[in-house]
């Protein structure tokens, strides 16, 4: 098994400068958002009887809950993502943020001053970024390995707005790529149709409303040469992330590869927990090795690539 760290990326800038800041806001997030989950676990009826994970979870999906003042009572955006917090929604504003967002955030207000702090500080922001650019990189690589088939199969799990596979696709229109995308979110899927359809490729696509155990289901007529499940099995446990990959790498065609993700325990962990309230599990390489090997894959196929920041790992497996 190959573990590497790229260094080679435009996202490779941390201002450990303002950690302080990041960390005491955080912080003081975390002391006024345990209030709050007490408060609703004892004293409001719907809550009663369930777990705090749970209350903590609602509570940060609820638009009328603001973590900070300095977080995202004046910063849209940054309200905006916590609510969608685990969405491709989320990621999206992330994604744009270079690109678009970055130059609507320009005025002199709160709103502005907070968003861009926040945006410009944020290593795990970068660090998506670094993610999105991997995994495109690696489709792009796997599809050259299969160039000569009269058919390649792609599976994307959990794909939301599927960016980095349509990004694939499009450069690769002279291949013959069928893709099936997968998620349990319906609005996620509309948009990645609305992406496809933009790019003119929406009849490579065919959009499957359904949770990743729905490959077994899927790939008996769909022998898959490629799938992707990047980004999902941060909310995975060890056991469920085996089981989970063990019916890819079944349904995968022999000589098949599988990518999928991992992130690590980071300095910034405090502000995803308790300033976006966005709990994720996260898995050092140890325990990321031994999901892949324990779902079949040997070590000698298994290359695993950590962006500059080496909070996002992405597993390059061959069956």
């Amino acid at each position: 098994m190959k573990i590497q760290a790229l260094n080679d990326n435009r996202f490779n800038e941390s201002k450990s400068k303002y950690f302080f800041i990041i960390w005491l806001v955080s912080f003081f997030a975390m002391i006024t958002n345990s209030i709050k989950i007490l408060f609703r676990k004892f004293f409001v009826k719907q809550y009663r009887g369930k777990n705090f994970k749970r209350i903590w979870w609602e509570m940060g999906r609820d638009e009328k809950h603001y973590s900070s003042l300095f977080i995202d009572r004046f910063s849209k955006t940054n309200h905006y993502i916590k609510v969608k917090a685990a969405s491709s929604m989320a990621l999206d504003v992330v994604y744009d943020w270079e690109d678009r967002i970055r130059k609507g955030n320009t005025g002199n207000n709160l709103a502005s001053k907070f968003t861009n702090f926040w945006f410009n500080n944020i290593d795990n922001q970068k660090a998506l970024n670094n993610r999105r650019i991997l995994v495109t990189s690696l489709l792009n690589k796997t599809i050259k390995e299969f160039k000569n088939e009269s058919e390649i199969r792609l599976i994307s799990i959990a794909a939301g707005s599927a960016r980095a596979v349509i990004s694939v696709i499009k450069e690769n229109k002279d291949c013959n790529i069928k893709v099936i995308l997968i998620d349990k979110d319906e609005e996620a899927l509309s948009n990645a149709k609305i992406n496809a359809v933009k790019e003119g490729i929406a009849d490579k696509f065919e959009f499957i409303c359904d949770t990743a155990g729905s490959i077994v289901e899927v790939s008996k007529n769909f022998r898959p040469h490629i799938v992707e499940m990047v980004g999902l099995m941060d909310y995975f446990n060890t056991e469920k992330s085996i089981e989970v990959c063990g019916k890819i790498y079944n349904s995968l065609v022999e000589g098949g590869y599988f990518l999928t993700g991992n992130v690590k325990k980071n300095r910034e962990k405090i502000f995803l927990d308790w300033g976006l309230l966005w709990p994720m599990i996260y898995k050092d390489e140890k325990v990321f090795e031994e999901i892949i090997l324990g779902a079949g894959f040997s070590s000698e196929n298994v290359s695993i690539f950590y962006e500059p920041f080496k909070i996002h790992g992405v597993s390059f497996s061959k069956k």
